[in-house]
């Protein structure tokens, strides 16, 4: 069994897979920075803690990186947009470790009246309703006449055919909307638990991780959710199985799943 603290790590995490997988497998963005929304989320509510311009500080920033996402998803060749993703987190990593009155590098603390600090138990539900609510989604994209004008809009990334069928600017607009507002969710959620938020929040090895995850998760909901949940959950059980470190284990699930996303 696994701990309500793990618990509560891991549906966040798997979350965060659900969110990708709307805009990369479903419209077929090369879309890998889901995690830059749940950092820009937890840093909104550090934001509220200190004040002031703060929380329009980072407003401004989520919709300067939403407007870039969405804006140059059809001028760059996938690889290059693949690179923007990845290169804004490590932008906004370097911004948020080189602002003193954010905490730099150590980040800043999260205090908001009433909500307990390293309470999993009380996180849990929202965890919870967060990852029901992607799969709902996800499974509404499997049996809807919305799933079939996505996979329409997909199509119309290398035809420009299905263009004249669906509104395929209005179905990225809305997915890649609800993929961010989840994943800010995600993001506050996380650092009311954690009580502190940290340029680590757009570190890549993370980004990569949930990368790696969405990539093998699919785009049924079933898969997604078994598969998210396994993938991070499995440096956990497997360290108190075996006696390993959870971070070597980490370490072989990534070559594990790396080796899978090969042969997928």
């Amino acid at each position: 069994m696994l701990r309500p603290d793990v618990l509560l790590e891991v549906l966040l995490a798997s979350t965060l897979v659900g969110a990708q997988a709307l805009v990369l497998n479903h419209l077929g963005i090369p879309f890998a920075s889901i995690t830059l929304f749940a950092g820009l989320g937890g840093y909104l509510v550090a934001a509220g803690s200190l004040g002031g311009a703060a929380p329009a500080v980072v407003l401004v920033a989520v919709a300067l990186a939403f407007v870039l996402f969405y804006g140059l998803r059809r001028s760059l060749p996938d690889d290059r947009y693949l690179l923007l993703s990845l290169a804004a987190l490590q932008v906004a990593r370097a911004i948020a470790g080189g602002a003193k009155s954010w905490g730099g590098q150590l980040g800043t603390g999260v205090t908001w009246k009433g909500l307990p600090t390293y309470d999993a138990g009380f996180f849990l539900p929202v965890a919870l309703a967060a990852f029901a609510g992607v799969l709902v989604l996800l499974r509404l994209l499997e049996r809807s006449q919305l799933g079939l004008a996505v996979e329409l809009a997909r199509l119309s990334r290398g035809d420009e055919r299905p263009r004249a069928l669906v509104p395929v600017d209005g179905l990225s607009l809305l997915l890649l909307g609800l993929a961010a507002a989840i994943a800010g969710l995600v993001g506050m959620t996380g650092g009311l638990y954690a009580g502190r938020v940290s340029p680590d929040a757009f570190g890549l090895n993370l980004a990569i991780s949930t990368l790696v995850a969405t990539l093998v998760a699919g785009r049924r909901a079933w898969t997604v959710g078994i598969v998210s949940l396994a993938f991070f959950a499995f440096p956990h059980l497997f360290s108190s199985l075996l006696g390993y470190q959870v971070e070597a284990m980490g370490h072989l699930r990534e070559i594990l799943w790396s080796a899978a996303v090969l042969f997928w």
